[in-house]
């Protein structure tokens, strides 16, 4: 709990409209309430937007960014993601002996991608990530946002994982495709405030963006034990898929294939003033 208290302090201090703790007059954030640890928060304005335009895009690409600036270098509070890159290996290495052939093939190649390039995703630049931006975490009033909710996913992590999560959810059609228009106001909005770096040649942002769609694709059912992967296709916004379930927090009913356009992220990465 600390942790979520400082970095919501961090994050209200920098202007984010976050649900920061209020404290009592004598300081004190953290308290108690039927015996168990309570926040008192203030409640935001603004509602869930089930449908997503470009004017939406920008501004949860500028909130992320302001996010990112606000906690990133040697500003970044440190705690390790429950569901990093070593936790999806190790668990679906157990997992895999449950599946078909069909989904141990599809698991598998997920799982050797994520291997490949996992020594390029934890040297990218870290930040405070929110880990978790999905449409029902955001608040909005019109077109304005208003609200960041559900910090439990937070960690330290490379940011570009956090683009790659948002860009999955807001910027992609029912079918799992990602909206080209969509996806480079998110981008182009985030890259304005926080440039992306080129990370060397286009072959290393490439294989970056493939590492994270690899990420999001593993993405285990905990109520069933069930895992299906997604293969990447570089070339173009659409990530052919298996379904997937939905992160912890999330509805299953409602889960959507988790995508992300590889080809999108690796021209953001290498020519962020383009997108």
């Amino acid at each position: 709990m600390p942790f979520f208290i400082k970095l919501l302090d961090v994050l209200h201090d920098a202007n984010l409209p976050v649900p920061y703790a209020l404290r009592t007059t004598e300081g004190v954030a953290l308290r108690e309430l039927a015996g168990k640890p309570a926040l008192l928060q203030p409640r935001l304005a603004g509602k869930h937007i089930k449908h997503a335009n470009a004017q939406h895009c920008v501004q949860v690409g500028e909130l992320l960014a302001h996010l990112h600036l606000a906690t990133q270098g040697d500003k970044v509070l440190e705690r390790k993601t429950d569901r990093g890159l070593d936790w999806m290996l190790d668990e679906g290495a157990q997992l895999i002996s449950h599946l078909d052939a069909e989904q141990q093939r599809l698991l598998q190649a997920a799982l050797d991608e994520i291997q490949q390039h996992k020594a390029h995703i934890l040297t990218l630049p870290r930040a405070n990530i929110h880990a978790d931006l999905f449409r029902d975490n955001a608040m909005f009033e019109g077109t304005h946002l208003t609200g960041l909710i559900d910090f439990y996913n937070a960690c330290s992590g490379p940011m570009l994982y956090d683009v790659a999560i948002a860009l999955n959810d807001w910027c992609s059609d029912e079918a799992g495709v990602i909206d080209g228009h969509r996806a480079r106001a998110l981008l182009g909005a985030y890259a304005a405030l926080r440039p992306f770096s080129t990370g060397g040649s286009r072959a290393v942002a490439d294989d970056v963006a493939r590492g994270l769609c690899a990420v999001l694709a593993v993405t285990p059912d905990c109520g069933r034990d069930i895992c299906r992967a997604g293969r990447v296709d570089s070339r173009s916004a659409r990530v052919p898929t298996a379904a997937g379930a939905a992160p912890a927090g999330h509805d299953p009913a409602a889960a959507r294939p988790l995508n992300v356009g590889a080809g999108l992220l690796a021209n953001a990465v290498c020519q962020p003033s383009s997108g």
